[in-house]
């Protein structure tokens, strides 16, 4: 198979402005990268850097091979990755953010297989709200991960399911009809959770003119549930989490059936391992089979 190292600093150092910063990228020694560009340099026959002593920039020959080297090693993250597949060989950290109500219906089961099926593909799990697993993402300490809008247009985002917010209340407290209404949320004491579900209602309470306040906040899906359960109050929480948490509460849809949105983000697509990719592919098939009726994808 070729060797693209070559072509692998060559791009490090168009990226960098920095043979040493190059180096340091690729865990190299600055002679090593050196040597390596002044080699293409002498293959192509022109050359591709001017070096100065804060650093070094493209000729106008390098600017106009760089897209084209890019693309090839872009080719080959993609072949590796077909390969790795066919083989099962699929290797590296995958750093996924995720929320609590992901971990209980998504991919719980399917992180077990994927350690069976691919021993070398490392999954390293962070778990956070909605603010929390974005800004990871937006500052490179994730690969990967669960999402909310709005998302910076910086990331590779898609939209995933559509999850019905609902209303919980507890056993002894009963609504007008079989679903809750605008006016009724308004007289509610409610428990907010710090992940924000009452975002998701904004349109819904402006269009509604209703200016719903909530005196609790809270960080555990769980004591929110058993909060209501125990009679101090109502809350707003996503279907899904609900469904994954026991309480002794009525669960009631909403009127107008207000959702949140579920998606993945990556970093841009050009940059992302194969593994990352792996795992990509694999959430969008788990959500695919669990939830074909609301699925976005």
């Amino acid at each position: 198979m070729t060797d693209l190292s070559p072509y692998k600093i060559f791009e490090a150092v168009a990226a960098t402005g920095s043979m040493a910063k190059a180096a340091d990228m690729l865990n190299l020694t600055p002679s090593a990268v050196s040597h390596a560009i002044s080699r293409l340099e002498q293959d192509f026959g022109f050359p591709l850097f001017v070096r100065e002593k804060k650093g070094c920039y493209l000729t106008p020959y390098g600017d106009n091979l760089l897209p084209n080297i890019r693309q090839i090693l872009q080719l080959q993250n993609k072949l590796d990755f077909e390969v790795g597949l066919m083989r099962n060989v699929v290797k590296g950290n995958v750093n996924l953010g995720i929320f609590n109500s992901v971990v209980y219906h998504l991919l719980g089961p399917e992180l077990s297989r994927l350690s069976e099926q691919y021993p070398d593909l490392r999954i390293n799990l962070y778990q956070g709200g909605y603010s929390d697993c974005l800004d990871l993402l937006l500052r490179h300490k994730l690969d990967i991960s669960f999402v909310h809008p709005p998302i910076p247009e910086t990331v590779h985002y898609v939209p995933l399911i559509k999850d019905p917010l609902v209303c919980i209340t507890p056993r002894d407290y009963h609504i007008k009809g079989s679903v809750v209404s605008a006016e009724e949320l308004k007289d509610m004491h409610l428990i907010q959770s710090d992940d924000g579900y009452i975002y998701d209602l904004k349109g819904f309470f402006a269009k509604n003119s209703l200016n719903v306040s909530s005196r609790h906040s809270m960080i555990d899906d769980s004591a929110i549930i058993a909060l209501v359960g125990y009679g101090y109050g109502c809350s707003i929480l996503p279907k899904m989490i609900v469904d994954g948490l026991p309480g002794d509460v009525n669960i009631y849809p909403i009127e107008n059936n207000p959702t949140r949105t579920i998606g993945i983000a990556t970093h841009p697509t050009k940059f992302i391992t194969p593994a990352t990719k792996l795992l990509y592919r694999i959430i969008c098939e788990k959500v695919r089979e669990v939830y074909p009726d609301s699925c976005l994808i």
